[in-house]
């Protein structure tokens, strides 16, 4: 007589160790696609406000939406177009990045970390990370060169604020060096960073760095975005805290808003331009030398210098890293910022 039992498949039987694996798979699944929504949601609100700004400016000065002429008229308001800016940045990036970390979970230790750092600590970081920022904006300068002797240009119209009067230079650094150090830091380290530490230092410095540099919408500001990024990450899992991320972010961006003014000012201040150059050479020089001393330093005293913490959970490393970069949310997010960039340089 046919007996079907003989042929019945023997039941799967879910141990501990099964359930809790799969709960924490689900956990870090439903993380890293609120990590993409973070990103989906902010560059929506950033882009639907840059437009909205845009379009306020034109109606101000009355002139045509998005036409060249705006920025070339005597119409011309740097100080509107960098409280614009500003705004935007404050608003889509500083705001948004806030709400998240408020949505994360509070009983998470690296959410919004500022724990204590000694004074001289703070500045040695401050100023190994600014050093590397400018070998990457070096590095960025060759590989502009590189594409161009490959027949790609990259180059894209940027829009370099004149300002003269110390009304405009004091909004243009608002604007330019103290909004993104604190706005961009919150969104970028404080949430997205935040979110993703809980499965190793290293998946979450690399995926903050990247939507940092792609956040940027260009080919150009990437790969040294990246690299910025990277060193502001590694510095916040390093000390626990946002602070010399703030801080390293918002000396790079003054610096670059100093060398802006200056240039734009050489003539009408009577400055030399040759005693210029070679007065900021000087500074990025001795400011690489106190770096590497430092690094050198640190790498002798603290056995934790520049090593990410790895994760110590219960699932297995790759499947960790495999879920995160395979997120829907991510995708899609990382997807448009890049469609972005290549429709900016397009549209040039």
């Amino acid at each position: 007589m046919y007996n079907n039992d003989a042929y019945t498949a023997p039941a799967f039987v879910y141990t501990a160790d099964s359930i809790h694996k799969m709960q924490e798979t689900q956990k870090l699944k439903s993380r890293s696609n609120y990590v993409g929504i973070m990103i989906l949601i902010s560059t929506f609100v950033f882009i639907t406000l840059s437009y909205a700004a845009a379009y306020f400016y034109g109606i101000t000065y009355g002139t045509e939406f998005f036409h060249p002429s705006v920025f070339s008229t005597e119409a011309y308001d740097s100080i509107l177009l960098n409280v614009l800016t500003g705004f935007c940045n404050i608003a889509a990036i500083g705001i948004c990045g806030a709400v998240f970390i408020r949505n994360l979970r509070t009983d998470d230790p690296n959410n919004l970390p500022f724990e204590r750092i000694s004074v001289k600590k703070l500045i040695a970081l401050c100023i190994i990370g600014f050093s590397v920022c400018n070998l990457s904006n070096y590095m960025t300068g060759l590989f502009m060169d590189t594409a161009y002797s490959f027949g790609i240009d990259l180059n894209i119209d940027t829009l370099t604020f004149d300002s003269n009067s110390a009304a405009e230079i004091i909004v243009y650094i608002l604007s330019v060096a103290v909004v993104p150090a604190f706005s961009e830091e919150l969104l970028f380290r404080g949430a997205i960073l935040s979110a993703l530490r809980k499965h190793g230092d290293g998946i979450a410095v690399f995926v903050s760095s990247l939507f940092f540099g792609v956040f940027h919408g260009n080919f150009i500001q990437f790969p040294f975005a990246f690299i910025v990024g990277l060193v502001l990450s590694t510095s916040v899992v390093y000390t626990n805290s946002l602070l010399p991320a703030i801080l390293i972010h918002f000396i790079n961006n003054s610096f670059s808003v100093i060398c802006d003014v200056v240039y734009t000012n050489t003539e009408s201040w009577n400055l030399n331009e040759e005693i210029v150059n070679l007065s900021i050479y000087a500074f990025v020089i001795i400011t690489a030398i106190i770096a590497l001393i430092s690094l050198i330093k640190f790498s002798r005293k603290d056995k934790n210098f520049l090593r990410l913490k790895p994760y110590e959970g219960i699932l297995d490393k790759k499947d960790v890293k495999r879920t995160i970069l395979t997120s829907p949310a991510l995708i899609i997010a990382f997807m448009l910022l890049l469609t972005e960039s290549v429709f900016n340089h397009i549209s040039v």
